[in-house]
Parts: structure tokens; C-alpha cells; sequence
């Protein structure tokens, strides 16, 4: 194998390379070909992280993170509403799980200071959380 030669950036403006026919490259064909490679390499890394977080399996996760923890069994079944619907308005608990208004608001706040869900208000919509705590179960991929 012959040594890799090292080119200062004076060498490469005064001998930048050429195409196949032995013609400069246009810039704007430069500007084309280093476009098509930076997607590609943006491509393959949202690629990569979608593999990481697998969230096509995220519910089946969710359950065993429900269990390890301790929550209420019932927490599940606002755990999986969120993640399909992304948030919840707080009063819909109460619905999804056909509780008492104070059984969903103790629900909800078992949730919140275990650190599974949040929200951006005190009585705004609630959505799902990913402390530190729950990588090694939620996402056992990133680690």
C-alpha cells in the first residue's frame, strides 16, 4: 500500500481535483455531491437513533417499567394513552380509566413525581418523560 500523502490547504487551492473527463468540478456540482452526502450521513443517523429507541415496542416496555417501579397497574393504562396520542388534557384520566376524579388525580401524581410524565403547567395537558432512571428499561438500547 503506498503512504497516504498529505496536502496543505495552499497545495489544494492551487491543484483542486478534477473529475473523470479531467475538467473542474462546477460549484455548483461541488455544492450538489457534498449535499447528497451530508443527507445521506443525516439519514443514517435518524436511522440509527430510531433503532435505538425502537419505539414500535416502547408500550411493552412501558409495562415492564410500570411493574419494576411499583406504580398502580392501572397507571398503564394512562401511560399508553399518552404515548399513542403524544399528550392528554389531565381531566381525560378520570375517563380512560373510569375512576373518581380524586382516584385519576392520584393517578396522575404518582406518575409526575415518579418522574414518568409532565407538563409544561400545573393544569396543563400531561405527556410522557424520560428521566435517567428509565433509559436502562425504556430505551435498554442507548446504553
Amino acid at each position: 500500500m503506498p503512504p497516504l500523502s498529505v496536502r496543505t490547504g495552499s497545495e489544494v487551492a492551487n491543484n483542486p481535483p478534477e473529475n473523470a473527463s479531467g475538467a473542474l468540478p462546477s460549484p455548483n456540482q461541488a455544492l450538489i455531491d457534498f449535499s447528497n452526502w451530508f443527507f445521506d450521513v443525516c439519514l443514517d443517523q435518524m436511522q440509527f437513533m430510531l433503532g435505538l429507541f425502537d419505539f414500535e415496542t416502547l408500550q411493552g416496555r412501558l409495562e415492564l417499567y410500570v411493574d419494576r417501579q411499583g406504580l398502580r397497574k392501572d397507571s398503564l393504562k394512562v401511560l399508553k394513552e399518552i404515548h399513542a396520542r403524544g399528550a392528554i388534557p389531565r381531566g381525560e384520566v378520570q375517563d380512560i380509566l373510569r375512576v373518581s376524579p380524586r382516584t385519576a388525580n392520584m393517578v396522575v401524581k404518582e406518575l409526575q413525581t415518579n418522574g414518568i410524565i409532565g407538563s409544561q403547567t400545573p393544569k396543563g395537558p400531561i405527556s410522557l418523560r424520560f428521566p435517567v432512571k428509565t433509559h436502562d428499561v425504556l430505551f435498554p438500547g442507548l446504553h
